[in-house]
This record gives C-alpha cells, sequence and structure tokens, in this order.
C-alpha cells in the first residue's frame, strides 16, 4: 500500500498535468520546468535533435502516474464499497480500472478534442512540440563520430583496429569456455576449456529438433522428445560431483542428485564460489550474444528473452534452426503506420551457440537444483536473464496491470502479440548492469571503454565498409509522425540494428567528413546476414562446414573484405622491401653510428625478400634477434610470433622490444591476444589447439608475416620424459604455411640433418647463415673427481663444494663481485648440492611462474658469495645476465651443446670460467674433439669465445652500399619506411596506453577471482602443492604451530587496527568493514542511474577480512627483500616521499595504502590493487617450462 505521502505526490503530478492552458503556455508549471530543462550546461539551449527524447521520456512517465492513481483509486473505491457489500460484490460493482484510466486520457493524456468546452492541456503541447522536434530530427543529419584508418576504426575516445576487436570476440569465447569447464566440473584452471568437446555431451547439431509453433508452458528444443541425445544430459552436473571424491567434499554431499540432500547439505563456499563463475559466465555470453549475433539490438530487446515457455503465455526467443542457435526479438517502431511488429531473428555462431546449449542443458538445471533445494522453492524462471533463477509470485497489483492491454497507450491488436516477445514479469538484467558488462570487458581486453550505444555505432559502421556490398542499400523512404517508417526495402542489416535504412543514414555510424550535410524469407536473410557478420570476425567454421556438405577441403568463397586485406599485405610488403635498413637500424637501437655486423644484413635481407625457411648461426650476444625485431620495428601492421624456450627469456626480449619502441605481447590460452607486431609464445603452447586458431585468425585477416623459432636448437633437446612437445614444433610451423626463421648460437653442422629433419624442412631450400660463434674471454676447464668423498659422499659433488667454496673464498679475499651457477644433471642432485652450499636452487617444478621469477630476480640482484645458484641447464636459455664469473657442471654434460651454457656470460668485458667435473666414465663421453666453432673441448683450457662486442666494432663489416633484391641499404638513402619515426612512435606511445586499461582490467578480474577462491580456505596454503588439500581454514590450519603461521595472524591483527580501527581508508575507497571496493562488497548497493555512487544496503561484507589476509599472507609467503621491494615500487611509481624516521614511515605507509584510486574503472582502495600483485606474485600459477 502506497503511504500517505505517496498519495499525496501521486495527486500533485496528475494535477499539474491536468492544469489547462489558459493564459499562456508558460503560465503552465510543467512547460516551465521543460523550459528551464531546455538550459544547457552553458546557458544556451539544448539542440531539438537531443531535447526530442526528453519529451518522449515526460510523456512515459505520465502515462505511468495515471495508471498507477488509477490503480490507488480503485483500490481506495473497493475498499470503501466493501464495508457495505463485501469485496466479491464491491470488485463487481466498482468500475474496471480501463474506466479510470480512459476517463484521464481523454481529458488530459491526449490533443485537445473538438468538444466545444475542451481546453489545450500539457500534454497536447507536448505531443504537438514532440512532433515538430521528431520532423527536424529526422531530416537532420548528426555530426559524424566515426572515422577510419585503415583497419583502424575511431568513435569519440574510443580507437582500435579490426585486428584487436577480432581478438577479443575470441578471447571471450576462450574465456567463457574455461568458466564452462569449470561450472561443468569437467576441468580447472589453464586448458580446461579445451577439453569441453570431449569431455561433454556431445550436441548434434545435424540432428537437433525444434517446433517453433509449439507454444506448450516449459517447452524448449531440449524439451523435445524427439531430440533422444538430450537424456545423456541430465543430472550431469550432479554425476560428475558424484563420482570425485574431492568434488564431493567440497560440496558436502555423498548422492548424486539434489532430491537426496538436504537443505543445509550443500557446502555454502562452493555454493558462493559456484554462484560467482555461474554469474561470470552469463556477463561474458550476454556480451557474445549481443556482440556476434549481427547487428546489435538494444539491451532491453535482449533483457526480455526467454528461453522456455511459461504458462503466462509468454513465448521463447530462444530457438535451434537448421544446425544453429538463434534468438528473437521484437521492436514496434512505425507500428501505428504500418500495423507490424517487426520480428528480428539473430543467429550464433556455433562456438556460441554451443555455449548457450551447454548452458541450458546443463548448468542451469544444476544451480536451478541446487539453488531450489536450499530455498525450498520450486517455481523456475524461464528468463535467460533473469536476475534471480528462481521465479517469484506476481502481486495483485501486477495482475491489475495485466487489464491495461486496451487502453490504447502504446497500441494493441498485433503489436500486443508481437509484445509476448518482450513482456516481463520477472526482474531481468538493467540496462545499466548490461552497460557495466560491456565497459568492464572492452577496457579489460580491447583498451577502450565501449557502450551499448557506442557498439552500435561502431558495428554499423563495420557493416558499412565491408560488409554492406554483399546486401546493398535500397532507396530511403519517409518516417511517420511517431517513429521510423518499416519500408520492406529496408535492409536487413538496419533491420536487425533496429531501424530503417533511411534512419542509419542520418544517425549511425556517420563518418567525420558528414558533418552538416518475420516472413520465411526475411528470417533466411537474417541468418545469411548473421553468418557473414560471423565469418568478418572469423567464427562458425563449422557453420560453413555444415552448409558444405560436411565435405574436407571445401574452400570458402571469397568475401568483399578479403580483397582489401590481401592488398594491404601486399603493400605492406612492397614498403618493407623499400625500406632504408641502416637508416632504421640507427633509429631502432638509438645509436647514431650502429651498423650490421656478422651475418645480421644477409639474414635480414633473406627475411625481408619472403625466404623461407631461413637458418642464422650467430654467435651469443652477436644480435640475432635484429632478424625479427629489426623487421617488426619497419612494419609494425604486421604480426611476427617469436617461439621462446622460457618465460624467462621472453620477459628480457619483451623489455629490449620496449625500449626499441616495438609493440609486443605474450600469448596465453587464459586471457585474450593483445594484438602487437610482436608475439612471444612458449614451445608447449604453439601446438596447442587455441594457439593454432589464434594463428588461424591471423591468416585470415592476412596478418601474420612470419614464426621466428628462437634458440631453435631446442627443438632436438625434446624427448618422452623432457618437453615432448619441443618433438611437435616442426609439425606445428609447417601447418602454418608462412615464412620460418629459425635463429641460433648453438647448431654443430653435423647436427643440421636432425634439426632440418625435426622441423621438416627440405635441405635444399634452406638458406642458412652461419658466423663465427666463439668467446675469447670464456675459458674452459675439467676436473677430474674418482672414487668417494668422505663418509661415502659422491666424488663429484665434494668435488663441486670443494672447487666452488675455493672460489667462493677468492672472491671475498678480493671484495670483488659478480654470480655463479652450478648446473647439475639430476634434480637429486641439484637439491643435495643446494642444501650443502646453502644456495637458492632453480629446476622446472621449483615453484609456481612468480615464484621461479622471484627466484631469478632475487639472484640477479645479488653478488659475490650471495649471487650462487644450483640449477638444471633449464637457467642459462638465452638469459642476459652479464656478470656471471663462473659456471660450474656437476658432472660431465651428455652433449656439447649443454656445457655451452655459460657462452652468454662474461658481457661486462671481464673473463669468466667454466668448470667440468665428473669421473673417468664420465669424461670418456663428456665433449672431445672439434666444436661447431673450430675449438677444442676436452681436459685443458683452451679460448671458447669472445667479448660481446658493440654496433660499429673494429672486427664488424664496413656499412652496406647500394641495392641488393631491391632492397636499399645505403645509411644516408631516402626514407622509405611504411611510417616516419614520429608517427611509429606515436602509434608505440597509443599501444602503450592502451596496454594500462588492460593490464588493470586483467588485475582487477584476476583479483576478483582469487578472491572467491581464497574464501573460506587457508591463505597460507592456497596454492601451496605440499600444504593446500583444499580442506581447513586458516583457523585450523595445520601449520598453526609454524612460525610463519603465527607471523601471518599477528600481520592481520596488526593490519586490521592500523587500517580499520584507525580509520586509514579514505572516503569512497572501498568498504569501511572488508576494504574491498563498494562495487565488490555486498553491503553497499548502487544508486539509481548507477554513476558509480553506492549507498549503504541491508546486506553484509561476504568476504570479511579476505583482503587483509590475502595481503599479509602474501608478503609472509614471499622473500622478506621481494615483498618490500614491490611496495617500495609502487610508492615510487606515485613519486611519494620516504620518511627517515621508522614510526613516520609506517604511518605514510598505511595512510598510502588507504588512498583512494581508481582501478580498471572502479574506485577502489591502493590495498587492494597492491594486494593484487603480491598474491600475483606469490602463488602465480601458470609453469615456466
Amino acid at each position: 500500500m502506497p503511504s500517505d505521502t505517496e498519495r499525496a505526490a501521486v495527486k500533485l503530478l496528475v494535477r499539474v498535468l491536468n492544469h489547462p492552458l489558459r493564459k499562456g503556455d508558460y503560465e503552465n508549471v510543467l512547460i516551465s520546468a521543460l523550459a528551464v530543462m531546455g538550459i544547457d550546461e552553458d546557458g544556451g539551449w539544448v539542440k531539438v535533435t537531443d531535447y526530442t527524447t526528453v519529451y518522449s521520456a515526460i510523456i512515459k512517465v505520465s502515462r505511468m502516474l495515471v495508471v498507477y492513481q488509477s490503480a490507488i483509486e480503485r483500490k481506495d473505491a473497493v475498499t470503501e464499497r466493501a464495508k457495505e457489500v463485501g469485496v466479491e460484490a464491491a470488485e463487481d460493482e466498482v468500475p474496471s480500472i480501463f474506466r479510470y484510466v480512459r476517463v484521464k486520457v481523454q481529458k488530459f493524456m491526449t490533443r485537445t478534442s473538438g468538444a466545444p468546452d475542451a481546453e489545450p492541456t500539457p500534454m497536447d503541447w507536448i505531443l504537438e512540440m514532440r512532433t515538430m522536434g521528431l520532423k527536424i530530427q529526422y531530416d537532420t543529419l548528426i555530426p559524424g563520430h566515426v572515422d577510419w584508418t585503415k583497419d583502424e576504426i575511431s568513435f569519440r575516445r574510443a580507437r582500435f583496429s579490426m585486428g584487436q576487436l577480432l581478438d577479443i570476440m575470441h578471447g571471450l569465447v576462450q574465456e567463457a569456455r574455461e568458466i564452462l569447464a569449470e561450472l561443468t566440473m569437467v576441468g580447472e584452471g589453464e586448458g580446461g576449456g579445451e577439453k569441453l568437446r570431449g569431455a561433454l555431451p556431445t550436441i548434434l547439431w545435424a540432428s537437433i529438433e525444434d517446433d517453433h509453433s509449439e507454444k506448450r508452458p516449459g517447452y524448449s528444443f531440449l524439451r523435445d522428445d524427439r531430440n533422444v541425445w538430450t537424456q545423456k544430459g541430465e543430472g550431469w552436473v550432479f554425476r560428475q560431483i558424484g563420482v570425485s571424491p574431492r568434488l564431493a567434499r567440497r560440496w558436502g554431499v555423498d548422492g548424486s542428485r539434489a532430491e537426496d540432500a538436504r537443505p543445509g547439505v550443500f557446502h555454502p563456499a562452493a555454493r558462493r564460489a559456484y554462484e560467482h563463475a555461474f554469474g561470470q559466465f552469463r556477463e561474458r555470453l550476454w556480451l557474445l550474444m549481443h556482440m556476434l549475433g549481427g547487428q546489435p539490438g538494444r539491451a532491453t530487446e535482449l533483457a526480455g528473452i526467454r528461453h522456455s515457455n511459461t504458462v503466462n503465455g509468454g513465448v521463447r526467443n530462444v530457438f535451434a534452426h537448421e544446425g544453429s542457435m538463434c534468438f528473437v526479438t521484437a521492436y514496434h517502431k512505425g507500428f501505428r503506420s504500418t500495423g507490424q511488429a517487426k520480428v528480428i531473428y539473430r543467429y550464433l555462431p556455433q562456438e556460441v551457440g554451443e555455449l548457450l546449449v551447454w548452458y541450458l542443458w546443463l548448468v542451469l538445471p544444476f544451480w536451478q537444483e541446487v539453488q531450489g533445494t536450499v530455498s525450498g522453492s520450486g517455481g523456475y524462471s524461464a528468463y535467460l536473464w533473469a536476475d534471480e533463477i528462481l521465479a517469484g509470485a506476481r502481486g495483485g497489483q501486477d495482475r491489475e496491470m495485466d487489464q491495461l492491454g486496451g487502453l490504447g497507450l502504446d497500441g494493441g491488436g498485433e503489436e500486443d502479440e508481437a509484445a509476448a516477445w518482450t513482456w516481463k514479469e520477472e526482474r531481468v538484467w538493467t540496462t545499466d548492469r548490461s552497460r557495466r558488462i560491456i565497459q568492464q570487458c572492452s577496457s579489460r581486453l580491447l583498451g577502450s571503454q565501449l557502450n551499448v550505444s557506442m557498439w552500435r555505432h561502431i558495428a554499423i559502421a563495420i557493416a558499412n565498409r565491408y560488409l554492406n556490398e554483399a546486401f546493398g542499400r535500397p532507396g530511403e523512404g519517409g518516417p511517420d509522425e511517431d517513429e521510423e517508417a518499416d519500408d520492406i526495402n529496408d535492409s536487413v542489416w538496419d533491420l536487425q540494428a533496429g531501424h530503417s535504412t533511411r534512419l542509419a543514414g542520418l544517425i549511425y555510424s556517420r563518418l567525420l567528413m558528414q558533418f552538416g550535410s518475420g516472413s520465411a524469407a526475411k528470417q533466411q536473410q537474417f541468418r545469411r546476414v548473421s553468418q557473414q557478420w560471423h565469418r568478418f570476425f572469423d567464427f562458425g567454421a563449422e557453420d560453413r562446414e555444415a552448409a558444405a556438405g560436411w565435405k574436407i577441403g571445401v574452400k570458402r568463397e571469397a568475401e568483399p573484405y578479403d580483397g582489401v586485406r590481401m592488398e594491404a599485405r601486399l603493400r605492406r610488403q612492397a614498403r618493407l622491401r623499400q625500406v632504408d635498413l641502416g637508416g632504421q637500424l640507427r633509429q631502432m637501437t638509438g645509436q647514431p653510428g650502429a651498423t650490421f655486423r656478422g651475418n645480421q644484413a644477409q639474414a635480414v635481407q633473406a627475411i625481408i625478400e619472403g625466404h623461407s625457411p631461413v637458418v642464422q648461426i650467430m654467435g651469443t650476444g652477436g644480435g640475432k634477434s635484429v632478424s625479427f625485431m629489426l623487421p617488426a620495428f619497419c612494419s609494425p601492421d604486421g604480426v611476427t610470433i617469436v617461439v621462446t624456450p622460457l618465460v624467462s627469456l621472453r620477459t628480457d626480449l619483451d623489455v629490449r622490444c620496449a625500449k626499441a619502441g616495438i609493440s609486443s605481447s605474450a600469448w596465453s590460452s587464459r586471457k585474450a591476444p593483445q594484438t602487437a607486431a610482436i608475439i612471444f609464445v612458449t614451445p608447449e603452447s604453439v601446438v596447442s589447439k587455441g594457439f593454432r586458431d589464434f594463428v588461424s585468425r591471423l591468416q585470415a585477416r592476412q596478418a601474420l608475416d612470419r614464426v621466428v623459432i628462437n634458440k631453435c636448437y631446442v627443438v632436438l633437446e625434446g624427448s618422452a620424459t623432457f618437453r615432448p612437445k619441443l618433438q611437435e614444433i616442426g609439425a606445428a610451423v609447417r601447418e602454418f604455411r608462412v615464412q620460418t626463421v629459425c635463429l641460433t648460437a648453438t647448431l654443430a653442422p653435423g647436427d643440421e640433418a636432425a634439426f632440418f629433419y625435426s622441423m621438416r624442412f627440405d635441405p635444399r631450400r634452406v638458406l642458412t647463415f652461419r658466423s663465427r660463434t666463439t668467446q675469447k674471454n670464456i675459458w674452459c676447464s675439467v676436473v677430474e673427481a674418482q672414487g668417494h668423498g668422505k663418509g661415502g659422499e659422491d666424488a663429484v659433488e665434494a668435488k663441486v663444494c670443494e672447487v666452488a667454496v675455493a672460489w667462493f673464498e677468492k672472491v671475498l679475499w678480493e671484495k670483488a663481485t659478480g654470480k655463479a651457477i652450478i648446473y647439475a644433471d639430476s634434480i637429486e642432485r641439484l637439491e643435495r648440492l643446494g642444501e650443502k652450499l646453502g644456495c637458492p636452487t632453480f629446476f622446472s617444478s621449483v615453484d609456481s611462474t612468480e615464484g621461479k621469477a622471484a627466484r631469478l630476480e632475487t639472484w640477479r640482484q645479488s653478488s659475490g658469495s650471495e649471487g650462487v645458484i644450483v640449477a638444471t641447464n633449464a637457467l642459462g636459455l638465452g638469459i642476459d645476465v652479464p656478470d656471471v664469473r663462473v659456471v660450474f657442471h656437476a658432472g660431465m654434460p651428455r652433449m656439447l651443446r649443454h656445457f655451452r651454457k655459460g657462452e652468454r656470460h662474461g658481457w661486462a668485458g671481464r673473463s669468466a670460467e667454466r668448470f667440468g667435473s665428473g669421473g673417468a666414465a664420465g669424461r670418456e663421453r663428456g665433449p672431445a674433439g672439434r666444436s661447431s666453432n673450430g675449438g677444442v673441448c676436452g681436459g685443458r683450457r683452451v679460448p671458447a669465445g669472445g667479448a660481446r662486442p658493440d654496433h660499429g666494432r673494429e672486427d664488424g663489416p664496413a656499412p652496406l652500399r647500394g641495392r641488393r633484391g631491391g632492397m636499399r641499404l645505403s645509411p644516408g638513402g631516402a626514407q622509405a619506411a611504411e611510417c616516419s619515426q614520429a608517427e611509429r612512435q606515436r602509434r608505440f606511445d597509443r599501444w602503450q596506453l592502451e596496454r594500462e586499461p588492460m593490464q588493470e582490467g586483467g588485475e582487477a578480474n584476476r583479483f576478483l577471482q582469487q578472491l572467491h577462491q581464497v574464501q573460506n580456505s587457508c591463505v597460507l596454503c592456497h596454492g601451496d602443492k605440499e600444504h593446500d588439500n583444499g580442506e581447513h581454514v586458516f583457523s585450523e590450519c595445520p601449520r598453526k604451530a609454524s612460525g610463519q603461521w603465527g607471523r601471518v595472524q599477528k600481520g592481520i591483527r596488526l593490519i586490521e587496527t592500523e587500517m580499520f580501527t584507525k580509520r586509514r581508508f579514505e572516503p569512497f575507497s572501498g568498504c569501511f568493514h572488508c576494504g574491498l571496493p563498494q562495487g565488490i562488497c555486498e553491503r553497499w548497493e548502487a544508486e539509481a542511474g548507477d554513476r558509480g555512487q553506492f549507498s549503504a544496503g541491508s546486506g553484509h561484507c561476504q568476504f570479511s577480512l579476505t583482503l587483509v589476509a590475502m595481503f599479509v599472507a602474501g608478503m609472509t609467503r614471499l622473500p622478506e627483500a621481494v615483498g618490500k621491494q614491490m611496495v617500495k615500487d609502487a610508492m615510487d611509481q606515485e613519486g611519494c616521499a620516504h620518511e627517515d624516521d621508522e614510526a613516520m614511515a609506517e604511518e605514510a605507509l598505511y595512510r598510502w595504502l588507504g588512498g583512494r584510486i581508481r582501478w580498471a574503472g572502479i574506485e577502489a582502495s591502493r590495498l587492494c590493487r597492491v594486494t593484487a600483485l603480491i598474491w600475483d606474485r606469490a602463488i602465480g600459477e601458470e609453469w615456466v617450462f
């Protein structure tokens, strides 16, 4: 029941609507208020084209007020009459709500009638002004906002290329697959998404049946008895839990069905984690359906989609049709003039369609059953984007609202029938939520923030530029007085976008230079439009195969945009061949005297001329990376894939690329790829299906220029027990059918045949460049060890310790600097040596990615006796550590190239030594005879190389002049590069700016996932392979008696006191109870309009002090120096001054942590972001090797 205040407010507003215009228009309070609203912020008048929507909003709100007051008046009349005759009789005697509303509509809600006593009302004036405004609007060209540069589109502040857009589409699909793997319990962590098709029940697309005319309540294609294959999915997730003891313990169930469980049986922590993943998946599915269904509809159209028929006559919108999934929406523009509502079909590519089917088939029934069991409710929502998947009951007022269908406020007849598609009885996602979804995902994956309206403009602009040639744009027609007309010749692209072709030319995707100046046939047209949209983004391969009759090797028809892409590739190659390489080398290095050295010029020339395969053998530090960096620097529009054997080496190369102004990115199956000139990838990833699909997309848009195998000799290292995927690189790269370049300093002539065979190269076509690989300042020695040491100790290990200790003492005596590496031939020996010498160890499974990076960085920063590390041969593949003075091999290396791990050391101009230690047997199989560079490696010391030369060194070649193969090499030649240095720098700077929001978005997204993972688990043991069993919380940790647990507990109390008790958090930086952003904490609710403002609601902090626990545990699990350095670096980045006084420094630190920042589009405290970075570093999950 409305309160007295609400009744008075409604009565006042309705009286304002019923205020006749007797003296003059502006004597009326409503019209005067509208006039005030017409003043813009600068004191001028709002444009007519922008103000017309205000009239429409006033009209809609006025109608709602009239209906609401009529409902109140009738209810009061029924209540009053019921006192005399009873409720049932009163309901019959009191006039219907229709009559109450009609009286008001005829009096002051329409144009002035011809009755003698009729007087104009504010609504008459508003309708007249809106009609005039609409006529002006439909005849006025709006200013253009869209601009194109090559394949880059800019719209307002957003700017990105079609390649970037394509990558985020596929990145979203991959993210959705990963989450779906978690929801269906078939795999968690990286790679789970690739297992879906083999692990989940098969969708029989070729035989799927769906009766589109069936209106039986509850019906969907999944309930069609002809689809027998759907029976395999019944109770799928429950069965997965039932067969896994680990999942059963996590969920707290023993049975395989919810009906076997009591309401409280499902573990709350498991439910909360599943609910979070469920919401994350739905958001990605909504965005994929919105962006890949074809021309985008309005957010309100998508909000009302049903997946099943409902008992109140609601017809579903999701259908299966000819082996594809589609969804149908309707809108009613121009209904009064045409008498028809527009019904729009949008088809999904199979990559997205299968996600939708698996969600509706496997995931949604499970979660509905769990939620129903816990809450005791049996009603399920039929809406795809319902706020709650359990349906709620409707009140009496809602039933009265149903009687308004014949009032004529929004049309009737056929329009009411069409409204069955979109009518909503439950709370569904609002346009604000839709906007937040697309904003957050676009910022995180694209680097530019989009919203629903911007995407509509951009999608239409893409269709205009690339796709409309196939369908054309017919002539233009005129609109009616209310909305645009529906011409039967309207382009289906425009109809699918929700407007006529004429309106598309007037409003949407206007270029900058343009400033001021439901039949079956239709359904098939919509299908073709959607499929062409899929192909543009490289989706729908399965759909094309189905259309071709599943014939292998059928080549798809060329699309209008294929020619544009091919022309761009040919122009890129032609410009690259005309580049002044000498000048570009000097620009890239920033050294005016830089010249090519060794075989650099010849190798780069061959690469630019397109020879393939190219093998370059050049000494360590000789500059092999120039062979892929310089072409990428000269032609940043193309993509070079660089396969690197180590993540640590990739990091070094990424830093060098950034210094040279070359955009680079690392490929990961767990996140959307970032478009860049150089893409780094590990050998294990390059053979994966996800990466092969990524390469296919690059080739489809003619963007892939070459594949480079760095440290290519590692291909020969692969075996059944050591990195077996190395053996598959050759076959994978051959499938790419692109220029292949191999770089190495360690490929003996005798190994070439084996290497060519492994890489699937034809030796007759290989172009090999080999130059001197010796280094004169590295000395090699072999120390023979026989018998056993003291107490039966291994002789080799004893000798290594003896020689190493002697070197340590020498370093201490001379107060020298430098580092030492001890290579062990087994992990067991490595661990024993590390324990004996008291130094850190490094091997493939010693730690997580971030943990190994921390170990490596700690070693890099050390020197002298502390700069010693014991490692396997995984350490040393191209890592730039210039001050290594000695390398020990505990056991003679099996191969010569293993013994050369020390080549890269000694760069600082000082000599370095290398010792090999082994028994007699070891010496017999050790390296002997001539090496690949002509040196002899045996039991005596011989020079093995020279110091790393600088550009322009004395023994380097003279600058090259003249032309060879159409390539200019003269150092002072004309600039024929693709773009000037200033333009290239501008593009690189913009690329870096785009990366910042993407990195922030990735940080925030991972942080939110980690919050749910850590919640109700032990922060000390989480992610620890040795201690994490997933079954205990911090307070019950088995390590409770350890000093580390005590330090974490003490730290949590300290931070809780300093940050919360002393109120260090800046206003609006987060919740004052848990420290998390208000946009995450359920204690806070977004205010109306969703302008980033929140107010305290009725909820509670769902994460309690999880943020504090993660911060303290992360700092504890990291080496102390690493954690402190991370915080210091973050403070230095903001220019914070450091206090000398310890107490003042601690006070400043807590104030700084509580400060408010803008992080990934949300207001948060620095504590949140610092915790995210520290936790990432402490428990990273991606393997380096």
